[in-house]
């Protein structure tokens, strides 16, 4: 599918959006990598001492073991009857519109 091109005020309005779009997601990138990093360090530290939890300031900081479970909806599909996926709450969809900017090839 080939995108249509678009001109005008509101064409040129659509760019700049998409460019400052693009230089917002190139910064909150790297601050989110700087975050993780520091956080991979405040971990670190937290189990070479030993620690479960820790005041710094105003602040705990806590380091908490987490298990999660998940379902393969793939499987489930295949091995549950479908009269109980049917049901309300066994099985839910979620729709949504996804912003997706990608290099035109």
């Amino acid at each position: 599918m080939v995108a249509p091109v678009l001109d005008g005020t509101k064409a040129e309005e659509f760019a700049l959006n998409v460019v400052e779009y693009l230089e917002r997601q190139a910064v909150l990138k790297e601050a989110e990598a700087k975050a993780n990093e520091t956080k991979d360090a405040i971990k670190a530290y937290m189990e070479s001492e030993g620690l479960t939890e820790a005041e710094v300031g105003t602040h705990v900081v806590k380091l908490l073991e987490i298990t999660r479970e998940t379902v393969n909806t793939k499987i489930a599909k295949v091995v549950i009857p479908q009269k109980y996926l049917t049901k309300d709450g066994v099985l839910t969809t979620t729709t949504y519109n996804q912003l997706r900017v990608e290099s035109a090839k």
